[in-house]
């Protein structure tokens, strides 16, 4: 998939009460598939280009606050476009065989979305480093993050476009921008100074994680009952715990890097 992506960046540095704070600014303009300029209407579709599938807006600040040269404060928004896989757009037909007056009729059904769009994600992030002299240093992490519109499959029964209350046991599947996901978690981290080329790691990481989408599943095994063919779709969640020790040792005389990674997930729901 082409796009053309512009990409601008400020850093801005300061104090704010006595002490002193970095500040980056970006934006970025990212374009799936331009087809050509849309100056006629800029304001109107608030787009600069016209595309085949989407363009997006993507503002970042990214903010360090340093309280001493042992703690520091790191803050962070931003919106990153995603594009869509050629897979999703260009998905294989179906194919759906019957027997007719003795004959073997197969009927052949488009799944390919060409107006399938990209998304984007939001996040939000904020840090706290903390540094105990020269040997060990903590920096714990919080994010969550958000998106809609992201391609997900829906399901329809054959023949769907030609009689919406068709209901057979042949069914087809196209992606369309109906998706959403919401997730957040937090990080703690222990890191040491290294020691004799040998350095200690260990995280501690909580992750959730929620996501479904919008409007209705066709389920074809359902009983007659209207409803339970065309339902609402469920939401998934899942959360996890994460425990990692790391072990490294470097010597640059021998040019070796040696390192020793155990993950352990005592929960994951």
């Amino acid at each position: 998939m082409p796009s053309l992506a512009i990409y601008i960046e400020d850093e801005i540095t300061g104090k704010l009460l006595g002490r002193k704070y970095i500040a980056m600014l970006g934006l970025r303009y990212d374009a799936f598939s331009p087809t050509g300029f849309n100056f006629s209407r800029m304001f109107k579709d608030k787009a600069l280009l016209k595309t085949e599938h989407g363009d997006f807006l993507s503002p970042r600040i990214n903010l360090q606050y340093i309280l001493s040269d042992d703690i520091k404060i790191r803050a962070g928004v931003g919106r990153s476009a995603k594009a869509v896989s050629l897979g999703y757009i260009y998905m294989p037909a179906a194919y759906y065989e019957y027997r007719s007056d003795g004959l073997i009729i197969e009927e052949e059904q488009i799944q390919y979305n060409p107006d399938l769009q990209a998304y984007s994600i939001d996040k939000y992030e904020g840090s706290v480093d903390w540094k105990f002299g020269e040997a060990i240093g903590f920096s714990l992490t919080g994010y969550f993050q958000s998106s809609d519109d992201m391609p997900m499959t829906m399901i329809y029964p054959w023949g769907y476009f030609l009689n919406p209350d068709t209901i057979t046991s042949a069914e087809w599947k196209m992606y369309e921008n109906n998706g959403w996901n919401r997730s957040n978690g937090l990080e703690l981290v222990l890191k040491t100074k290294r020691f004799n080329n040998f350095q200690y790691r260990m995280g501690i990481t909580y992750r959730f994680n929620k996501n479904g989408r919008s409007g209705l599943d066709y389920d074809c095994n359902a009983d007659t009952n209207w409803e339970d063919i065309w339902f609402k779709p469920y939401s998934e969640w899942s959360k996890k715990i994460i425990l990692d020790y790391q072990i490294n040792y470097i010597s640059n005389r021998l040019g070796v890097w040696i390192t020793l990674d155990i993950q352990h997930i005592p929960l994951e729901h």
